[in-house]
């Protein structure tokens, strides 16, 4: 039996069509996926790459604004209940980033794309791709931020400035934490945990794209002449 063939018996068995089917399943619940999907229903999903970019873009840039102005707007005590509005947003992007890096490095890995250097990702446009991932660290940040500030009360002392919620974030990741607010009870000591799961995560899951993305394999659409809805699509190295 060639290498192909245990490689597919593998990727056939229970676990990798499990994955697939769970992150297809929460693809049901992300924003992003039921815009463009009540788009194409209606018939107003751009043909235009260009539009389809600006569109992805403008999505990935308005939760880390939305967030920010929430976060500033709440320290305001008429509206300090924006806090809590922002704590939801922000619970929700985390597992939404989680479950868009995830299901790029899957689907992407299935392909199994190979050269002479060994196997690759690719990705629309290496630089494009960065500084979104840039807006994605920005993003995270602020996520944690604000949960930091909705539940300082779990933390001693307690968590009560923006200020203080942001450098928990950068004092969490580098193990510093300690010296400013420290987890008061189960329920604190979990939401550390899970804020340095959820980097460790996204690290494992980013590292093999940005290493593709390094190696200047990418892929360029040309919609220029072409019909409708086909698109001409090559390899090239950066």
């Amino acid at each position: 039996m060639t290498s192909n063939k245990k490689n597919n018996i593998v990727g056939n068995s229970w676990l990798v069509p499990f994955v697939e089917s769970f992150i297809r399943t929460l693809s049901h619940l992300s924003v992003y996926h039921i815009i463009v999907k009540w788009k194409r229903k209606n018939g107003k999903w751009p043909d235009d790459e260009l539009i389809r970019f600006a569109f992805v873009e403008t999505y990935v840039i308005s939760y880390p604004t939305i967030l920010f102005l929430l976060f500033l707007l709440s320290n305001c005590y008429c509206l300090s209940y924006l806090l809590y509005m922002a704590a939801g947003i922000a619970i929700y992007r985390l597992f939404d980033l989680l479950h868009g890096h995830f299901s790029i490095l899957i689907f992407e890995m299935q392909r199994k794309r190979k050269d002479e250097n060994g196997h690759y990702i690719l990705v629309r446009h290496s630089v494009r791709w960065f500084l979104l991932l840039l807006i994605n660290l920005i993003d995270i940040t602020l996520c944690f931020s604000v949960v930091y500030l909705t539940f300082g009360f779990l933390f001693t002392p307690e968590i009560s400035s923006r200020i203080d919620a942001l450098y928990q974030v950068f004092g969490t990741f580098t193990t510093i934490a300690g010296s400013v607010s420290s987890p008061m009870g189960i329920y604190g000591k979990l939401l550390v945990i899970f804020h340095l799961i959820y980097l460790i995560i996204m690290f494992v899951i980013v590292l093999p794209i940005i290493i593709s993305t390094i190696r200047g394999k990418e892929v360029t659409t040309e919609v220029f002449g072409t019909e409708a809805g086909q698109d001409k699509r090559y390899d090239k190295k950066s």
